[in-house]
């Protein structure tokens, strides 16, 4: 077991109870080695028809969904926590001036309530 901020992590065993190399889990995160770096993801779910997603834990109905790559596992558990938090949304990808824009983490703000509200609605 691995405790990085408030996020304890445990090496990811396989349906046979093998450790799987690289891949730690918690209920908020999980992550796998990919190179030198760390692949993080965690639970979410689309908010409406907008391009932002939300916290949502598995059992409540959320998909694991990639959210960055870091360099250490206390990145990735940070910005899971503040995801958690609610201070923070994930922006879907997206085209801006025909280039493909990563997803990229947001704290919540009126400009993006609003946002969501006008995508939203009927």
């Amino acid at each position: 077991m691995l405790k990085l901020h408030d996020v304890s992590l445990k090496k990811f065993k396989d349906a046979s109870g093998k450790i799987v190399p690289g891949l730690w889990e918690s209920d908020i995160v999980r992550f796998e080695r990919v190179g030198v770096m760390w692949e993080c993801q965690i639970p979410c779910r689309a908010i409406g028809q907008s391009n932002y997603f939300e916290f949502r834990p598995v059992a409540l109905g959320g998909h694991w969904m990639t959210i960055g790559t870091y360099r250490k596992r206390a990145g990735g558990c940070i910005a899971a926590e503040m995801l958690k938090a609610g201070t923070h949304l994930l922006r879907g990808g997206c085209m801006v001036e025909g280039e493909q824009m990563p997803r990229t983490i947001v704290a919540l703000s009126a400009e993006i309530t609003a946002e969501i509200n006008r995508m939203c609605a009927p």
